[in-house]
């Protein structure tokens, strides 16, 4: 197990990574397998997407644009729907990730700055869940 602490609003967040390695049978490991090349298509379509919108239209596309697309996306493509949202929001965050490394590199100056690439699904080889926390409030107060 695994403890991770972020600072947040200059207050540290700490918050548990719990790994675990996943024994599917085969019905399942279709099932996983088909959500990773979805989840690698998506990362193809977020990162050409945020390439157009910068040589078309001078303009960065945020993360929360993206997710918003996701969303709107996900009402109109049923194939999107049967893929856990939370991987397929991984796949933007991950994106959001390289172009903030990649502008970071730029601004320090470094040699090789890292520009984003395109990933065969081959190399889309895994998946995050950022699980909730719910919080239930007594209605006896």
């Amino acid at each position: 197990m695994q403890f991770h602490s972020t600072p947040v609003n200059s207050a540290v967040k700490s918050f548990r990574v719990i790994e675990r390695k996943l024994y599917p049978n085969i019905e399942q490991e279709r099932t996983l397998e088909n959500y990773r090349v979805q989840c690698g298509r998506i990362y193809n379509r977020t990162l050409e997407q945020r390439i157009k919108a910068y040589k078309r239209r001078g303009e960065s596309v945020t993360l929360y644009e993206q997710q918003a697309l996701l969303t709107e996306q996900r009402r109109r493509m049923p194939e999107l729907t049967e893929v856990p949202v939370e991987f397929e929001r991984d796949a933007l965050r991950r994106v959001d990730k390289g172009f903030k490394a990649f502008f970071r590199r730029v601004k320090a100056g470094t040699k090789r700055k890292g520009f984003p690439r395109f990933k065969p699904s081959r190399r889309y080889r895994s998946m995050i869940w950022f699980g909730q926390v719910h919080h239930a409030k007594s209605s006896l107060a």
